[in-house]
């Protein structure tokens, strides 16, 4: 029985061998698994991620750079403390102020719509805008500074859905 356990372990391990499986881990074949996310250079960035970034801080950097695969989502870090994720098309998708700053005018004009901008600005906020985040084709999230309110939506067209306190 001893040698039989043994054969069938030998015969199981050349077989998984033959067919390119680890014995160690069968299910990743060899691999350490499946990345969700990763650092990548500044030269594999997508020229369009770039060119966002570049045309948002034309004075900053990119510090900091991860890939989400799945989505081919940038999250970078940029010199001057922001943070912002980028399609691989150049579309932002969240940007962030660093802790206790706002976002500057020139970035929230190029993020959000025109109709957005106006009502930000029609009420008082468009100084403590510290967040932005697209929703998609649903609209934008945009968070303030202060906490009252704390969060205002649009849809996609820039018209004002809800107010959040």
């Amino acid at each position: 029985m001893k040698h039989l356990t043994s054969a069938l372990i030998v015969a199981a391990a050349a077989i998984l061998s033959a067919a390119g499986v680890s014995a160690q881990n069968p299910l990743t074949a060899g691999s350490p698994g499946i990345a969700i996310a990763g650092s990548v250079e500044q030269s594999q960035i997508p020229t369009a991620v770039t060119a966002t970034v570049a045309k948002l801080y034309p004075d900053a950097t990119i510090a900091r750079s991860v890939i989400e695969f799945e989505k081919q989502i940038y999250e970078l870090t940029l010199s001057n403390g922001v943070e912002i994720d980028i399609t691989s098309k150049g579309k932002v998708k969240e940007i962030e102020a660093p802790k206790n700053k706002t976002l500057d005018l020139s970035v929230i004009k190029a993020v959000l719509p025109e109709k957005t901008v106006r009502h930000l600005t029609d009420k008082g906020y468009i100084n403590m805008v510290d967040e932005i985040k697209a929703k998609g084709t649903k609209g934008y999230k945009v968070s303030l500074i202060q906490n009252t309110p704390d969060d205002i939506i649009y849809d996609i067209d820039g018209e004002l859905i809800a107010i959040e306190y």
